[in-house]
């Protein structure tokens, strides 16, 4: 599992490139499940209940709204996303 928030705005705070965030992760029951939250100023991503976690500070801009999840070793299903 690969974690990078690349159009998270951090560019623009120094000029580090974005940070990679990487750990092993086996599937449950052939599925990972993905907890995000995000806010004003952090991301964070619990996976398969909180087996492998990641955190990140990020400044996006104000008009930097989208997301995109994907995988480069099996297909994608979105099952729910919910705004809490």
């Amino acid at each position: 599992m690969k974690f990078v928030p690349i159009l998270a705005g951090r560019q623009e705070f120094d000029a580090l490139p974005p940070l990679a965030h990487s750990a092993e992760l086996v599937p449950q029951d052939g599925q990972v499940r993905l907890h995000l939250f995000v806010d004003a100023t952090s991301l964070e991503l619990f996976a398969n209940n909180g087996l492998v976690c990641f955190s990140e500070l990020i400044f996006p801009a104000a008009n930097n709204l989208g997301m995109e999840v994907f995988s480069t070793v099996a297909p994608v299903i979105l099952e729910s996303l919910q705004e809490i």
